[in-house]
């Protein structure tokens, strides 16, 4: 603090200075002398200026530049009512958790809202600030019934859902279902149904190695929880579920007889029935590039397709059921948050 009052008073004592200097000298020297004095000022930083109001958001969704254009350009809607700017930080999806999570320990550089999941860094963490009652009443009586506890830790609410389509649909390619043989406004609606027509959907290559064409282009590589996630149409198709209904025991849930039927069948889209090959890369792009027939997917990818393989002809269709039929779940409960530590996180 002695440094910046010393830096105070020498600019006061120099302003007192020239302008007694300034009021003995002729017109013209007298001009630049007050010139020189307010440039001093200007260029001296003065602690009494007023900082910039900034709110950072951090999303993780780099697979998804358009939706973070949508922040930036809510976020200039906002400046103008409320004379904050917004800063939409785009942290890569691959290894976010380790940046999110020093950066929430240091606090310091941390952002103000930031885009997670509410059991993580609400629940295994408490880095999140609860939502103001009004607000959340608010939220709470518009959101979809199925979204209701997307957001919220032990009854409480802390996000916002992002999306109301966060769960997983069946595309299809018309042109090759056409081609197959198959009816393309009559998907299939049972998991059987679905394997016979993905067998049909598979073009083999005659000399044994990998097929030319898949049914199904399944998830198996990046990050583990997504992985995980693009097989859970298939376990709530066989009444399986990974936890107990209070988060607390895996025991019995996860090795439960309906969890390996359905870790079977999956398994043997690949190793058995050949109508799924792990040489594919990223069903998204297998899909896209018209080398899958079949993809199950969230909502964003509508218009990932519409975007980026205009010339794909798809339909979507709910996913085929088996003992039960897959509802609107994932293993990613995207919400908007706000970290408890943001010194804006009532404007926040």
């Amino acid at each position: 603090m002695k440094s910046i009052f010393r830096r105070q008073s020498l600019t006061t004592a120099s302003a007192g200075t020239l302008a007694a200097t300034a009021a003995f000298a002729k017109p013209a020297r007298a001009m630049l002398v007050v010139l020189a004095m307010v440039m001093i000022a200007v260029m001296i930083p003065n602690p009494s200026f007023a900082q910039q109001k900034k709110l950072v958001l951090w999303t993780h969704w780099d697979q998804n530049p358009e939706f973070n254009k949508w922040y930036a350009e809510k976020g200039k809607e906002f400046a103008k009512k409320s004379g904050y700017e917004v800063e939409v930080v785009t942290i890569p999806y691959q290894g976010y958790e380790a940046k999110y999570l020093a950066a929430f320990m240091a606090k310091n550089s941390a952002p103000d809202i930031f885009m997670g999941m509410t059991h993580h860094w609400c629940g295994q963490y408490d880095f999140c600030d609860k939502m103001p009652a009004d607000l959340a009443k608010t939220i709470d009586e518009n959101l979809p019934k199925y979204m209701g506890e997307v957001g919220k830790w032990k009854g409480v609410r802390y996000g916002i859902p992002i999306e109301h389509g966060n769960f997983q649909q069946m595309y299809i390619n018309v042109d090759m279902f056409k081609k197959a043989g198959l009816n393309p406004d009559a998907p299939p609606k049972t998991m059987n149904d679905w394997l016979a027509a993905m067998k049909k959907l598979t073009i083999a290559d005659p000399k044994g190695g990998e097929p030319t064409q898949v049914g199904f282009a399944i998830r198996s590589k990046g990050h583990p929880v997504g992985i995980t996630d693009k097989f859970l149409p298939f376990a709530h198709a066989w009444g399986a579920r990974m936890l107990s209904p209070d988060l607390d025991k895996a025991t019995g849930y996860a090795n439960s007889p309906q969890m390996v039927a359905a870790l079977t069948f999956f398994g043997d889209l690949v190793n058995k029935d050949k109508v799924a090959s792990l040489s594919f890369g990223n069903p998204e792009d297998a899909f896209g590039q018209k080398r899958a027939a079949v993809i199950f997917r969230e909502s964003w990818f509508f218009g990932w397709l519409k975007k980026n393989a205009p010339d794909v002809n798809f339909k979507v269709y709910a996913l085929p059921c088996e003992k039960a039929c897959p509802g609107a779940g994932a293993l990613f409960p995207w919400t908007d948050l706000v970290y408890k530590n943001s010194p804006n996180k009532q404007v926040a």
